[in-house]
C-alpha cells in the first residue's frame, strides 16, 4: 500500500495573459498597458487576431535559479520576421545595420540553441520575442527535433517571451507574414517577477503562482507494525519514480503521459517483487524473503529542481519515531493485495 505525503508549493511559474498578431503599418508605444475587454476598438484591434493556443515559455524559479521567459510589465510588441531556412538565418545574422526591436517566427526545426544563441548575439535587446511555428501533420522529425530544442532551451533564462503556435495559428501567422503590411505580434504576461526573486518571495508578494504536488510513498509490508516491527539493522532499497515532467512550453510537456507510464512501471514492480515474496503456503508476501526492505516512491517537482526527493530526504533525516503504533494496517487479501 502507497500513502499520500508532502504538498509541495516550492516553484513558481509566470503564465501568458495575451497573445495578439495584428496588421499595423507602425506599432504602438510598447510600454502601454494592454486595452481592456470593454474599451472600445481600435483600427488595430479589428485586423487582429488573438492566438488563443499559442503555448508560453513560462518562467521558472527552483532551487536552481530562475530559468524561462518573460516579457516587460506590460507586455512588448514589435514587428514579426519570417526566419523559414538556415540561409534566412544566416541573412539576419550577416545584417549589422538592425534597426528598431523586432521578433521572429522560426519554423520547429529551427528552434534549436545554436539558432537562439546566434540572433540573440546579432539582434541583442532588440530581439523582444520569438514565435515558433508548426506545420499540420509535419513529419515525426519535425516533432523530435522540436523536443529536442526544448531540452535543450528549458533550462536557459531568456529575457523576452517565446511562444509555440499550433499548425491552424501558425498557417494564419503565415499568411499575414506574406501580406503586403508588416504584422506586429504582442505578447504579455500578466505577472512581473522580478529576475532577482525567489520562490518564497514572489509567491508572498503574489507575484507568481505555486508547483507541486503530491509526493507518493511506501513500502511492502509487515502488515502490523506491533507485531513485526521493522528490522533496524536491514538496510532498504527505493525504487523512485517522478510523477511529473517539464518542457520549455510546460502546456505541452509530456507530464500527463510520463505520469502515468511510470505509475504503471513503478506498480509493476510492486507487483513482481509481492510476487517474488510470496510463501508457497499461505500465498502472503513474507519481507523476510528479501536482503532488503523494498520501498517505493512516486515524487513530484523532480523537473524543478528535484523538490519532492530533496523534501523526502529532509523529512526522513529529521524524523524520529518515538511511540510505535499498535494499529493494524488493513489485512491481505486472499491474493496478497490490500
Amino acid at each position: 500500500h502507497l500513502s499520500m505525503a508532502m504538498l509541495l508549493r516550492l516553484a513558481c511559474c509566470v503564465g501568458l495573459a495575451s497573445c495578439v498578431l495584428a496588421l499595423s503599418p507602425a506599432p504602438p508605444p510598447s510600454a502601454s498597458p494592454l486595452p481592456s475587454e470593454g474599451a472600445r476598438k481600435s483600427p488595430l484591434e479589428q485586423q487582429s487576431i488573438v492566438l488563443r493556443s499559442a503555448q508560453p515559455c513560462v518562467l521558472l524559479l527552483s532551487g536552481q535559479g530562475a530559468h524561462g521567459c518573460t516579457t516587460r510589465r506590460y507586455g512588448d510588441i514589435a514587428p514579426l520576421k519570417e526566419i523559414a531556412n538556415e540561409a534566412a538565418v544566416e541573412r539576419l545574422i550577416d545584417n549589422k545595420h538592425h534597426s528598431g526591436e523586432l521578433m521572429l517566427a522560426l519554423p520547429s526545426r529551427l528552434f534549436t540553441l545554436p539558432t537562439l544563441e546566434a540572433v540573440q548575439a546579432a539582434l541583442g535587446p532588440r530581439l523582444r520575442g520569438i514565435a515558433v511555428l508548426q506545420r499540420d501533420g509535419g513529419a515525426a522529425s519535425e516533432s523530435e527535433a522540436l523536443a529536442r530544442g526544448e531540452r535543450e532551451l528549458a533550462s536557459r533564462r531568456f529575457g523576452f517571451a517565446i511562444v509555440l503556435l499550433d499548425a491552424a495559428e501558425s498557417a494564419a501567422t503565415l499568411a499575414l507574414l506574406r501580406t503586403a503590411q508588416a504584422p506586429l505580434l504582442q505578447l504579455h504576461y500578466p505577472m512581473a517577477a522580478r529576475s532577482s526573486a525567489n520562490a518564497s518571495g514572489c509567491l508572498a508578494e503574489g507575484s507568481c503562482e505555486p508547483l507541486g504536488g503530491y509526493s507518493v510513498w511506501g513500502a511492502l509490508p509487515p502488515r502490523t507494525a506491533s507485531v513485526t516491527p521493522p528490522e533496524e539493522h536491514k538496510p532498504a532499497v527505493m525504487l523512485a519514480a517522478p510523477l511529473d515532467a517539464t518542457a520549455m512550453f510546460h502546456g505541452r510537456a509530456r507530464g500527463a503521459d510520463a505520469a502515468v507510464s511510470n505509475v504503471v512501471a513503478l506498480l509493476a514492480a510492486v507487483t513482481a517483487v509481492s510476487r517474488h515474496m510470496e510463501t508457497s503456503r499461505a500465498g502472503a508476501a513474507d519481507p523476510s524473503a528479501l536482503a532488503a526492505t523494498p520501498l517505493f516512491a512516486l515524487f513530484s517537482g523532480e523537473a524543478w529542481g528535484q523538490i519532492g526527493s530533496r523534501r523526502f530526504e529532509k523529512d526522513v533525516a529529521s524524523f524520529n519515531c518515538s511511540r510505535r503504533s499498535s494499529a493494524p494496517h488493513p489485512p491481505a487479501s486472499e491474493d496478497g493485495e490490500a
